[in-house]
């Protein structure tokens, strides 16, 4: 409303606002964002454009990263090349038994992923680092990921008394790491952690099997004088095996059978 006034006229004007809208069932807004990039002569794939599924783990997440294979025995290769080294926050305390984090650390804590060609690095005073050649892959964790620990458990039951158990456990920090398993069953499978997670089926017989084990490893974060690494395991089998059989052999003079 807008008025004006003298002395003898009041004139009062009206002005009528009309609103109107319009209700959008859906807005799909699309960007483009780079999924890795070349940085000198280093390969960088960003973890947070791939997707993660709740529960997934560092092997899936590999799986989605552009020219990059993975096979079941924890080999990679990148663009047709193998990784001869898979790092963990610069340090190959999983390259040996890579599979424990392939199949065990949860994808959501990876920052993102690094390849390229290690040539020794020939100022650390860690002997192995200086020795280290080829292609790598360096899984860089999120900060306040890297100190923490993780833990999966496997429990399953069936009918007539099987049974199947698993336990994982791994605690990393930039020097050291610590992870032990255990696993129980009478499925016939005996499974065992030695770079790789291993499983034999026997097919015969009935087979309970147990094993258990620890691997460590820990760098001296000051000067860099000394590195320990090491692993423990123990394995059991109980096996019972039955078998039958019979034969019958031809002879002039009649037939043999035996059973």
């Amino acid at each position: 409303v807008f008025a004006q006034s003298d002395s003898t006229v009041m004139q009062v004007v009206k002005s009528n606002i009309v609103s109107d809208s319009v209700n959008l069932d859906e807005v799909l807004i699309k960007g483009t964002k780079v999924k890795f990039y070349f940085k000198k002569d280093t390969l960088v794939y960003d973890a947070a454009d791939f997707r993660k599924e709740k529960g997934a783990v560092l092997s899936e997440l590999i799986n989605q990263l552009p020219g990059v294979d993975i096979s079941p025995d924890g080999t990679i290769y990148v663009g047709g090349k193998i990784i001869e080294e898979l790092l963990l926050n610069g340090k190959d305390f999983f390259d040996k038994d890579r599979n424990t984090i392939l199949d065990n650390l949860p994808a959501f804590m990876v920052k993102d992923f690094t390849v390229y060609e290690h040539r020794g690095d020939s100022t650390s005073v860690i002997e192995r680092e200086r020795r280290h050649k080829g292609f790598v892959m360096d899984v860089r964790l999120k900060k306040e990921y890297e100190r923490n620990y993780s833990a999966n458990a496997g429990v399953g039951g069936g009918t007539d008394g099987h049974y199947y158990l698993s336990l994982f456990g791994l605690l990393i920090n930039p020097n050291s790491r610590l992870s032990g398993f255990a696993t129980s069953n009478d499925l016939n499978q005996s499974e065992t952690y030695n770079r790789y997670l291993s499983i034999q089926t026997y097919g015969s017989g009935e087979m309970k099997s147990s094993s258990a084990g620890v691997y460590y490893n820990w760098d001296d974060d000051k000067k860099g004088l000394f590195t320990i690494s090491g692993q423990a395991d123990i394995r059991m089998n109980d096996c019972l095996d039955l078998s039958s059989g019979s034969s019958e052999y031809f002879y002039n003079s009649g037939n043999a059978f035996g059973r």
